[in-house]
């Protein structure tokens, strides 16, 4: 059945405040998966709203790689070529979007060509051959042209582009999401505010619990779920209130997610687990361990 305008609407705010009030929880240290940046597929459905968002991330990408140091292994004149392979993506790029021309498009699918040609070196893995990157400012770019030049797989490239964007690695933390991330997902958040809202993600997430806190929710009778027993609310608590106020869970493996157990709501993934787990109480154990932490942080 296909949405209404309203929610859809509803949907991509959902998803929108997920992202900046993710953004506020790894600046307060949490951590979350990489995977939480799926929910960008849904705000990448509008073509043209997708495409600006890489030529965004293009844009910020360009400007590290402009910012950064040259690796001593980089010859100066190798690296001067890769500043300015990404300059002249970003620029082409932002012309294409406007235009749509085949001369631009022409243009950067030689740079594309070319981008792909300075990381093309493959190793060999535990699980086949391994792609060695060496400049992950340029990588996103490539990602950005992949995108805007396929439309049809520009939703998994945006998820691609933005994962290569603020994914880092700690190793204090498990997931690829880290309080060093922090700036990065608020430039997402941003991005996606001003693009729908007109406003920062900051400015927006304000006025959006300035509108929960005049309104009262409101429960329909017909479509109330039934309350959980008396045995789960003791064992389980804060799962108990995630499947009767927030949203649902899943149990095995879902397709695009090696977690076996996760929690999610209508803006996307909030919590996932390990990969296996010995037993299910294992698993809920778990379960019910992180939703207390996501509830008592958001």
């Amino acid at each position: 059945m296909a949405q209404s305008t309203s929610e859809k609407r509803k949907s991509l705010a959902n998803r929108v405040r997920s992202l900046a009030e993710m953004a506020r929880a790894l600046r307060k240290g949490q951590d979350f998966p990489v995977t939480r940046l799926t929910l960008l597929k849904a705000l990448c459905q509008d073509e043209r709203d997708g495409a600006h968002f890489l030529v965004h991330l293009a844009g910020s990408a360009r400007d590290q790689l402009v910012r950064r140091k040259r690796p001593h292994h980089v010859p100066p004149k190798e690296w001067a070529r890769q500043q300015q392979l990404a300059k002249d993506a970003v620029t082409t790029l932002w012309r294409y979007i406007k235009s749509s021309s085949a001369r631009d498009a022409t243009r950067l699918r030689k740079l594309l060509f070319e981008i792909r040609h300075v990381q093309d070196t493959y190793e060999p893995g535990s699980w086949g051959y391994v792609r060695i990157i060496t400049n992950p400012s340029l990588l996103i770019v490539e990602d950005a042209l992949e995108g805007v030049l396929s439309p049809a797989e520009m939703q998994s490239w945006a998820y691609r582009a933005a994962r290569h964007f603020a994914e880092r690695y700690d190793s204090r933390a498990p997931w690829g999401l880290v309080p060093r991330s922090a700036p990065l997902v608020e430039e997402i958040a941003d991005f996606w505010c001003r693009r729908l809202y007109g406003r920062s993600s900051s400015e927006w997430l304000a006025s959006v619990r300035d509108e929960r806190k005049q309104s009262k929710p409101r429960r329909s009778t017909q479509t109330r779920k039934a309350p959980p027993s008396a045995g789960v609310m003791a064992h389980y608590p804060s799962i108990a209130y995630w499947v009767w106020e927030r949203g649902w869970i899943t149990l095995g493996h879902t397709e695009g997610s090696g977690a076996f157990v996760q929690a999610l709501d209508e803006g996307g993934m909030a919590w996932e687990g390990k990969a296996t787990y010995l037993t299910l109480d294992a698993a809920l154990a778990d379960l019910e361990k992180g939703l207390a932490h996501w509830l008592a942080s958001n």
